[in-house]
């Protein structure tokens, strides 16, 4: 685990170092559109850092398969909808007891 972790943040460092060359390099400034998004008072970055973390837990616990697992022991099967290029996994129930 440690040596894994070593070379995760060897390489965030790298990547940063090589990012910030890069911008230095091509003068890089955020235009207009770009600023606005940005958080700027401490609520605001709360509420980023909120939703960031929200949103990767949650990607993790539903793709990696945990829900998938549970809902299946639970006989939920999940299914894959498409509706105007927009996809969504919805749940039906099929009972355990015979037919």
């Amino acid at each position: 685990m440690l040596p894994r972790l070593r070379v995760s943040f060897a390489f965030l460092v790298i990547i940063f170092i090589v990012s910030q060359g890069l911008g230095n390099l091509l003068q890089a400034e955020p235009n207009e559109a770009v600023r606005n998004l940005i958080p700027r008072s401490s609520t605001q970055v709360f509420l980023f850092l909120t939703l960031t973390f929200t949103a990767g837990f949650c990607e993790e616990v539903i793709y990696r398969g945990y829900l998938l697992r549970q809902f299946a022991a639970q006989a939920i099967q999940p299914v894959r909808v498409e509706k105007d290029g927009q996809s969504w996994i919805l749940f039906s129930f099929e009972s355990k007891r015979g037919a």
